[in-house]
């Protein structure tokens, strides 16, 4: 039987039996506890809980995080995502984000115009094939009913990664590496701006956007992250 005709009686489960056998060869593994699972086990997912913590960042009016990096849990996630590459955790995060859809928290927020994630350079994000916190703008958005805006501010410096850096050292690396990208609507100025990352330490990368936005004029910047 020719593999054309086989895969058409097959239909769907020709996916299924094709996934069924990766996972035999390849099996998933937990990227919190190591256990064969999925990429995140039932056990990790369901010890996660939200936090709602504040943290004050200079140039932002408020900054919101909703886990804390040292759950382990969350840091193997996000790092997992980040890093390795396991863009299906972006799955898990939006089981989390539902989670949240009644959170008089978020619903703080809604009062804004649109979020915008932290951009990465061309060249990292080429080199990534996603921009994880584009990824998580967009998840958010469906919770918090927001647009998302991706073309109002740009990467133009290919800056050292951020996390093998000091204080000092972020705050230098990020100088000039964001430019708002010219605004053809004057109205945009008056716009509510929710920034969107995955991980606050010092906030230096914050503080370099929103810098570059209220040099041209934005007046009310808040931001939202993952964790810190």
């Amino acid at each position: 039987m020719k593999n054309g005709k086989l895969r058409e009686l097959l239909g769907d489960n020709a996916t299924t039996i094709k996934d069924f056998l990766l996972d035999l060869i390849f099996p998933k593994i937990c990227v919190a506890c190591g256990k064969i699972s999925q990429h995140l086990c039932h056990e990790c997912q369901a010890s996660i809980k939200p936090v709602f913590g504040y943290k004050v960042v200079p140039q932002l009016d408020e900054v919101m995080f909703i886990w804390h990096y040292d759950n382990q849990v969350i840091k193997a996630l996000i790092k997992s995502f980040k890093y390795d590459f396991i863009i299906e955790l972006a799955n898990n995060l939006n089981y989390f984000f539902h989670q949240l859809d009644y959170s008089n928290k978020l619903k703080m927020f809604s009062s804004a115009d649109f979020l915008v994630p932290v951009p990465l350079h061309q060249k990292r994000q080429l080199w990534r094939g996603f921009n994880q916190s584009l990824i998580i703008a967009e998840l958010l958005a469906q919770i918090i009913n927001l647009p998302v805006k991706n073309d109002l501010i740009t990467r133009v410096v290919a800056t050292k990664q951020q996390a093998r850096l000091g204080l000092t050292d972020r705050l230098l690396n990020l100088q000039a590496a964001f430019k708002v990208i010219d605004l053809l609507d004057d109205s945009l100025i008056s716009k509510k701006i929710i920034l969107i990352d995955d991980v606050l330490t010092t906030g230096a990368t914050l503080t370099a956007m929103a810098q570059a936005l209220r040099s041209k004029g934005f007046s009310e910047i808040k931001a939202i992250v993952l964790a810190a």
